[in-house]
């Protein structure tokens, strides 16, 4: 929710400031970026992903990027810094299946023979190198989650499928960590959603679940052991 307030708050902000400059074109370009901020607030408050307008190939259609292009260009500039000036490594390897990452740019070394990808962004189109035949797309709002439903159709699906499994989001915290600890529940009989998420954070520190995670890390699981 706090991603609501704060894109509500940016959006009406902008809106406003647009409504009072005289300079037609400075203006409007305001009142895009307010109305780009004010309907991604609308997608988080109806856990909307779909708004972004990300295609099953991880490429974005036209006319939701062009519409939420301000937003949109303030999110690739917040992770291209991040992935330059953060500590923490691209990737992680959990076990010989499966690796957990941030979203990986061509500078970055990939794992070796990775066969399948999970890309759990909504708001980033996948890179290009990564859209390799065992490409699947699962787009999450940051902080959120999608339908359990559709969560644990697509766990059982790549949880099933041989070779390695890299698992990504923007940032490798919330949303790669929800879908790897289901991955790992779905992979291992006996293991609790607890003792996957610890598993998770033991390697990579970064890892952190939103309440909503955590709620849906549990619903989902038990879909999983109890189908």
């Amino acid at each position: 929710m706090k991603y609501a307030v704060v894109f509500s708050f940016l959006g009406v902000t902008l809106i406003v400031n647009a409504y009072r400059l005289e300079v037609w074109w400075s203006g409007g370009f305001l009142a895009w970026a307010g109305i780009s901020f004010a309907l991604v607030a609308a997608a988080y408050v109806a856990n909307a992903a779909w708004i972004f307008g990300k295609c099953v190939d991880g490429r974005m259609r036209v006319l939701p990027t062009l519409v939420l292009l301000p937003f949109r260009l303030l999110a690739e500039v917040i992770w291209w810094l991040n992935s330059r000036l953060s500590s923490e490594v691209p990737w992680h390897r959990v076990d010989d299946r499966l690796v957990v990452g941030r979203r990986l740019s061509v500078r970055d070394e990939l794992p070796s023979a990775i066969s399948g990808v999970l890309d759990l962004t909504s708001e980033f189109a996948e890179p290009r190198h990564l859209r390799i035949a065992g490409y699947r797309c699962l787009p999450m709002l940051d902080a959120s989650s999608a339908n359990p439903l559709a969560i644990a159709r697509a766990v059982r699906a790549v949880a099933s499928q041989p070779g390695v499994l890299y698992v990504h989001c923007a940032q490798c915290h919330g949303r790669t960590g929800l879908a790897a600890s289901l991955i790992l529940v779905a992979r291992n009989p006996g293991m609790s959603p607890a003792d996957a998420l610890a598993r998770l954070k033991a390697i990579h520190p970064g890892i952190g679940l939103s309440r909503q995670q955590e709620k849906v890390l549990h619903a989902v699981a038990a879909q999983l052991t109890n189908p």
